[in-house]
């Protein structure tokens, strides 16, 4: 009989117009595509993921049950001090959602799941809830460490942020921490959170299993402009991609010059990125097909100053044979070798030099994307996930 599985998410997978979506929407099409696995789908709805079952339709069979909840998720003022008077994560206490818990009980008594995955810590509100009504083995799937994220935060910004993001980390630490003893197994994106979470809980309760790809969806073009095309691609609703943006754009692109264009692309774009007014950068906002959209650029830059866990997005363009700049932490979770597959810059002058470099010498383009290609093929192809997840998953049950 196949393992049956309750997948639950803070966002609809489908359509997959993030990383944390791609993410997610993986472990779906794994399940759904495995006979060893029968899976049910219970995902939120917010403001900003809607949700259509024809998205999930086109992407998973008939076998795969699907429910949904919408939830308000967006932070009000109220909201946010009324959960630091608790010294509670406001990050976290957003998706509690009376309704969600109904449905949950709902679903629970109505299936024998051997395993409830849960996509992220925003939907770990319900372990309780989730040990009353079933005996289902309770797995995380944890995409990145978030209390990192605001801690890095905190670092790079001004006094007043600097304080507000130092609680917010304190707080999600205690409650993150907490979740990572509660559950039956991690599923952790990068060694390095394998190596932060083994602190807390027992290593043989952890799995790293990075990124892997279909890499028949990622097809090669040869075919290159003729001036290098910088681009950078991603979800601009989230804080780290508009803060390593905001710090590119003024300290490094703007101060350069060359005979190149810069292209930005995301969904939620903000008003200051649109009315930008450098004529070598720009501005589309949201693209239908983000694969499209890196094909018809050379090189993907990526200036993260904060953040955690693997950042899909430069997977997918390894994938494609694209040439990345990536800072350290961009790149973190990432098997690279700087100057052969990747190029790694964590200043104003490293970055500088490398586009420079690139714009003199296009060959370098190439050899590095076709490298970066090579590191897909050998390590994050989708094949190499089967017998590794499956093993642990059994061992979790057993």
């Amino acid at each position: 009989m196949p393992t049956k599985i309750l997948q639950i998410t803070n966002k609809p997978a489908y359509p997959s117009i993030d990383g944390g979506c791609l993410g997610m929407a993986k472990m779906s099409g794994f399940y759904d595509s495995n006979p060893d696995f029968n899976i049910d789908i219970l995902t939120l709805e917010t403001f900003k993921h809607p949700f259509d079952k024809k998205d999930f339709d086109e992407n998973l069979s008939e076998e795969v049950s699907i429910f949904s909840v919408k939830i308000d998720t967006k932070p009000t003022v109220s909201g946010a001090v009324k959960a630091l008077a608790a010294n509670k994560s406001y990050n976290l206490s957003r998706f509690k959602c009376s309704d969600f818990e109904k449905k949950l009980i709902d679903i629970l008594k109505s299936n024998n799941y051997e395993i409830v995955q849960l996509e992220n810590i925003f939907v770990a509100h319900y372990i309780d809830l989730i040990r009353q009504h079933s005996g289902a083995k309770i797995i995380l799937n944890s995409a990145n460490i978030e209390y990192e994220i605001w801690e890095r935060m905190s670092k790079k910004s001004s006094w007043v942020k600097n304080r507000y993001f130092r609680i917010l980390a304190k707080q999600l630490k205690t409650e993150e921490q907490e979740i990572w003893q509660k559950v039956d197994g991690i599923i952790c994106a990068t060694n390095k959170d394998k190596k932060q979470i083994a602190k807390i809980v027992s290593p043989d309760k952890l799995i790293t299993i990075p990124f892997y790809i279909n890499l028949s969806k990622y097809q090669v073009d040869s075919e290159t402009n003729t001036k290098p095309s910088f681009f950078h691609i991603g979800a601009m609703d989230w804080l780290p991609n508009i803060e390593g943006l905001d710090w590119f754009i003024s300290s490094v692109w703007n101060k350069l010059n060359i005979d190149a264009i810069f292209n930005l692309a995301g969904k939620d774009m903000p008003t200051k990125f649109l009315e930008q007014t450098n004529p070598t950068v720009r501005v589309s906002g949201f693209v239908d097909d983000a694969i499209d959209y890196m094909k018809q650029h050379d090189v993907m830059v990526v200036p993260l100053l904060s953040g955690s866990g693997i950042r899909v997005k430069i997977i997918e363009a390894m994938a494609l044979g694209k040439c990345v700049i990536s800072t350290s932490i961009g790149a973190e979770g990432i098997h690279y070798e700087n100057q052969k597959n990747i190029l790694i810059a964590d200043t104003e002058k490293e970055f500088s030099s490398v586009i420079k470099s690139l714009v003199d010498g296009p060959n370098k383009i190439k050899s590095i994307g076709s490298e970066a290609r090579k590191l897909i093929e050998n390590e994050y192809d989708i094949s190499l996930m089967k017998d590794k997840l499956t093993s642990f998953l059994n061992n979790t049950i057993n």
